[in-house]
């Protein structure tokens, strides 16, 4: 699956702290998770190197639950790769796209290059800790095993095969329903996926992007100006929401 490559997610996470777990990195520019702010705020910092705006994003308690750093410029990304590895103390979990992968018991990181379109301008997130390669858009999440039966069945031409990778009521992004129910998709579905995109995906030209941000996989399909993104329902992967996409 690709993945826009040319950025630097970092993705930092704390758990209460163990007598047994060595320091690790447990806040982000000086805000931390759990962090009490009255307003989310911007504020101007330096991270590992690298210049930017720090978003703190609040619950309805007022207590920080992430933090998105954007850089302006990052003199030397491979640097503040060296230093995050050196601080957390471990060899990161490598996935096919590069992103790179630190879990511990009382942080996680995460450098990945897919929030930004220039490499010398990181995005960093700061956000709870996640289950290793486990991870949406990691090896393990379990996506390729359900795109792989995704595909076959769009490729046979089965409808209720293919209906069966839905949750429904498929809604759009404003909630209103496009199919109602699996029968209701299988008398329409190539309304959705026509004969040029399913030979697209069939190919390999048609693949979804996973945003690490977000624990999404979004597939386009010009065919229908149309996508289709898949989240876990239950533990298990479904497309959920169905969206338009212009077509220019």
């Amino acid at each position: 699956m690709r993945v826009a490559v040319s950025s630097l997610v970092l993705v930092v996470a704390a758990l209460a702290a163990s007598p047994d777990v060595r320091v690790e990195v447990a806040s982000l520019g000086g805000v931390a998770l759990g962090q009490e702010r009255a307003v989310a705020g911007t504020i101007k910092t330096t991270v590992y190197g690298c210049a930017g705006r720090l978003y703190p994003d609040i619950d309805r308690k007022k207590k920080v639950i992430k933090v998105r750093f954007e850089s302006d410029k990052c003199a030397d990304v491979a640097a503040a790769v060296a230093a995050i590895t050196k601080e957390f103390g471990a060899a990161p979990i490598v996935s096919a796209e590069g992103d790179k992968l630190w879990e511990g018991k009382r942080a996680s990181l995460i450098l990945s290059p897919s929030l930004s379109n220039y490499p010398t301008s990181p995005v960093l997130l700061l956000v709870p800790p996640g289950p290793g390669s486990k991870r949406t858009c990691w090896p393990d999440d379990g996506f390729a095993a359900f795109w792989k039966a995704f595909v076959k069945s769009v490729v046979a031409a089965k409808p209720a095969a293919v209906a069966s990778s839905f949750a429904f009521p498929l809604k759009d992004q404003d909630d209103k329903v496009k199919f109602k129910d699996a029968a209701a998709f299988a008398a329409r579905w190539r309304e959705l996926i026509d004969e040029s995109d399913a030979k697209e995906i069939d190919a390999g030209e048609l693949t979804p992007m996973c945003r690490l941000d977000q624990e999404t996989y979004r597939l386009q399909l010009p065919g229908s100006y149309s996508d289709i993104t898949a989240t876990k329902v239950r533990g298990a992967w479904k497309w959920t929401v169905m969206g338009e996409v212009s077509p220019d």
